[in-house]
């Protein structure tokens, strides 16, 4: 079943262009030559509908519109039935699955969704402004090391340094020479000489962050490991890129849920080993709660946008989606309210922890391959 009453709006060009002309006689597929006895309106083998090889300005148009809007009604039905607790899952399993869309499909769908606008929100210009700003410095503090290097000469002897104190106050005031001019020396304890220090044992100013190549730099350092090696290569190089790390950490991040609906899954099985379910009826509840929880957060991140109580719509984001969670295995397993809450902590709790490891994972190898 298809909603195609958007899909009108392409059959008015076809109708007002051409009739189609069915060929009544037509017994093979112009599309994939397909040979039948009988003649026929669509094609047994490709689906191509039976129709005169001719096509016009209109009828093209009509084929347009038609293919964008004519949605299939799957995915109107399960958002629509998505909000009720363990709906899906349940008349999926019994084999209702025509009519509701593919649980990882409605997951992917909804978490890309979800990603793309959580990206699109970001204020990512802050970080490209950040990386600006420290090109400023290095520009800054280049041009104080030339002023310093031309009041040195004969020239200007006899102005007196009273003045020249007054001039680099006024044209240079909290510029560092490059060779004390650090980064981030307000976040990591630095040395008498105010040159950087990081846990790696990289040493760097500012100038060499983001003008010298990482391969000369990471030399210079002597790195004591080949891991050591790496680690400072890649901190460079996020240093000068955030913006992009962290785009690429936000696209490496769906394999966290993936991986955490996978451990969850076994998790659950041995929860519910009594229930004698297979493995993948748990992660089929687990793909429909996600959803849910990632159209939520869609639904949050547009109230956010325009709307200042963030913390009062986050708060009650999270309460909607514990609750959902809450009566999904509830009605799924029919259990009592107490057990149904103790694991629902227990669940919670191993989610979390599992979570917690899978970020680490995925941002050191973010970190690790970002390039």
């Amino acid at each position: 079943m298809r909603f195609d009453y958007l899909g009108i709006f392409g059959g008015l060009f076809t109708s007002r262009g051409r009739k189609l002309k069915r060929n009544k006689k037509r017994t093979n597929c112009p599309n994939c030559n397909h040979k039948q006895e009988i003649p026929f309106s669509f094609c047994p083998d490709c689906g191509q509908h039976a129709r005169e090889s001719k096509i016009t300005f209109f009828s093209l148009i009509g084929e347009v519109f038609s293919n964008i809007l004519n949605i299939d009604a799957s995915l109107y039905r399960s958002l629509f039935w998505l909000p009720v607790p363990a709906f899906l899952s349940k008349h999926y399993i019994n084999g209702e699955r025509k009519q509701y869309l593919n649980p990882v499909r409605f997951f992917f769908f909804s978490m890309l969704l979800f990603f793309a606008l959580l990206v699109g929100f970001m204020d990512l210009q802050f970080f490209e402004d950040t990386n600006k700003e420290q090109l400023v410095k290095i520009e800054r503090s280049v041009l104080y090391e030339t002023f310093e290097n031309e009041i040195k000469k004969d020239f200007y002897s006899s102005v007196s340094p009273a003045v020249m104190d007054s001039m680099r106050i006024a044209l240079f005031r909290g510029v560092k020479l490059p060779e004390l001019d650090t980064i981030f020396s307000d976040d990591i304890k630095t040395d008498s000489s105010d040159v950087i220090h990081f846990d790696l044992g990289l040493k760097l100013l500012r100038r060499d962050l983001f003008n010298r190549p990482i391969d000369e730099i990471v030399a210079d350092q002597k790195p004591t490991s080949w891991l050591n090696k790496i680690m400072m290569g890649q901190l460079i190089r996020v240093s000068r890129d955030f913006k992009g790390a962290l785009s690429f950490f936000a696209g490496n991040g769906i394999w966290v849920f993936i991986a955490g609906i996978f451990f969850l899954s076994f998790a659950m099985k041995l929860l519910y080993i009594r229930k004698k379910k297979f493995l993948i009826e748990h992660s089929i509840i687990l793909f429909h709660t996600h959803a849910f929880a990632f159209v939520v957060g869609i639904f949050c991140m547009l109230l956010i946008k325009y709307l200042d109580n963030t913390q009062e719509i986050i708060g009650a984001s999270l309460f909607l989606i514990c609750i959902y969670i809450i009566f999904s295995i509830k009605k799924y397993y029919q259990q009592g309210w107490f057990k149904t809450l103790i694991k629902f902590g227990l669940i919670t709790f191993f989610y979390g922890f599992i979570m917690v490891i899978l970020v680490g994972l995925v941002l050191l190898l973010s970190i690790l391959f970002f390039n």
